[in-house]
């Protein structure tokens, strides 16, 4: 069918139809126009809007910003009312004792020992067992013999040996046996709450073969016949 017979009418917003002279009904001429108009509104207003999703958008930094350093000042603070600050520890005490070590004519000769903490009678009879290098003498006690214990009551100082004291202890005769018990003795009485000393091995009383003394009492100075010499 032609053109003819049709009149063109036009509508709102300016849209231009052409009215059907037969059907009486109004043909819209630009709908293809139209909607592609409504489809370009459509993608402008789709651009101002914000994105959606179905998941929730972090929007604070996970990035921790560090600390600055601390100052002399932070390190330095004043304590709080209440705290107590610990003192710095005292140096240990350091007392000069005398120790006695037998020359090779079995006379005793003073050393002068310096003792830094600890007991100083317990430094003094373990180092019969093995002296400074400066007193330039012996060990006092046989070989290979240990201090156990040493202590001191009633005026007794009770110093318990190892085994070795009985093992290896002298078998030359009274002066061999002074020599080596003159040392403790006179170590052990040189301080001033010693009186006597009683020798125990391991404990026990030792009964070493040949020996002219019973160890089953305290020895005293007036017990052990040496000489005192003065040192080098």
């Amino acid at each position: 069918m032609g053109v003819e017979g049709r009149a063109a009418t036009t509508g709102e917003g300016g849209l231009r139809f052409l009215q059907h002279p037969r059907r009486g009904g109004v043909v819209a001429a630009a709908l293809v126009t139209a909607t592609i108009g409504v489809g370009l509104a459509a993608c402008a207003d789709d651009d101002d809007a914000q994105p959606t999703s179905s998941t929730p958008i972090e929007t604070t930094s996970s990035t921790r910003i560090a600390p600055p350093p601390a100052t002399t000042s932070d390190m330095t603070s004043t304590p709080a009312p209440g705290t107590t600050t610990a003192a710095a520890p005292e140096p240990p005490s350091t007392e000069v004792v005398t120790i006695y070590l037998a020359d090779d004519q079995g006379d005793l000769v003073p050393v002068q020992l310096d003792t830094q903490g600890g007991v100083p009678l317990v430094s003094a009879i373990e180092a019969l067992a093995d002296p400074p290098a400066s007193a330039g003498q012996p060990a006092a006690l046989p070989f290979d013999t240990t201090v156990r214990s040493v202590r001191a009551e009633g005026g007794v100082a009770t110093i318990d040996l190892s085994r070795q004291f009985v093992d290896f202890y002298p078998s030359g005769g009274s002066a061999a046996e002074a020599a080596l018990l003159g040392p403790i003795v006179f170590t052990a009485t040189e301080f001033d709450n010693v009186d006597g000393v009683l020798i125990v091995v391991e404990g026990a009383t030792p009964e070493p073969i040949g020996s002219a003394y019973d160890f089953s009492a305290p020895l005293t100075r007036q017990d052990i016949p040496v000489t005192v010499v003065p040192s080098p």
